[in-house]
This record gives structure tokens, sequence and C-alpha cells, in this order.
């Protein structure tokens, strides 16, 4: 009997794991009045591969034009505006295939301006952000 015991447990543990884990990512993201002169800012979700985020990087102009592309960009997986000093959050589908970047579209020119999660994309990420800057992640 308590091998029939011991059968079960293991049988049930991969049950167990997986539904502990999410399938969704979920970004915080902490500001204050002062970000962005102010004024909002839309915040990009996307699937893409380093070597992409890499070039983009230098051309944020390009990048902007996906959040409202028209056929939509098969590559934004979520996109939502974020007003200064309010509480931000975007919840959506964890991709398990290929890499995550967030971009921020601040009004003035900005180094930091997106970061890059590779895989295993992390389920919850906190962003703070300052000026025109991300100044801190943490997941």
């Amino acid at each position: 009997m308590r091998s029939l015991g011991c059968i079960l447990l293991f049988a049930l543990l991969p049950l167990v794991a997986s539904a502990c884990s999410s399938n969704e990512m979920t970004v915080v993201v902490e500001s204050d009045t002062r970000v962005n002169g102010g004024r909002s800012l839309y915040v990009l979700a996307r699937r893409v591969e380093r070597a992409v985020w890499e070039t983009e990087r230098e051309a944020p102009e390009k990048v902007s034009k996906s959040v409202f592309a028209v056929p939509a960009d098969p590559t934004v997986i979520k996109s939502k505006a974020l007003i200064p000093g309010t509480p931000f959050e975007m919840t959506f589908k964890r991709p398990e295939d290929v890499p995550v970047a967030l971009y921020f579209f601040f009004t003035d020119e900005s180094e930091r301006w997106t970061v890059f999660f590779e895989l295993p994309v992390p389920e919850d990420i906190e962003v703070i952000l300052k000026r025109n800057a991300i100044t801190a992640v943490d997941y």
C-alpha cells in the first residue's frame, strides 16, 4: 500500500509543479510625475531576438511604428499607455519560444529606453523610471 502512495505522489508531482508556474508575464512600472515631463508615454512588449533588438536600440522611431501598425505587427505582444505618477501594470501571455523586449517611448531621446529578457522569460518584472530613462529593472 505504501508503494502505491509513492507511485501516486511521483505521478502527481509534475502536475503540481506546473500548476505553480504561470504562463503569464506581469510588468509593474514605478514612476513619478516628472517622468517624460509629466506626459503619458507608451510601453510596448514585443517578441524579438537579441540580434534584432540590438540593431533597433538605436532606432526608437522605427520600433514605435509597430505600436499602431496596420495590419498589426505580429511581434507585438501588448502595448499600453503609462501616465507618470500613477500605478501601471501590464499582464500578457509569456512567450516560451522567443525572448521579450520592453520599450518605453519617451518624448525626449533616451539611451535607456528599452530592456531585453532572454529565455526563459521571467514571470514578474518591476521597472523603475526616472525622468526619461529606465533606472532599474528587477525580476
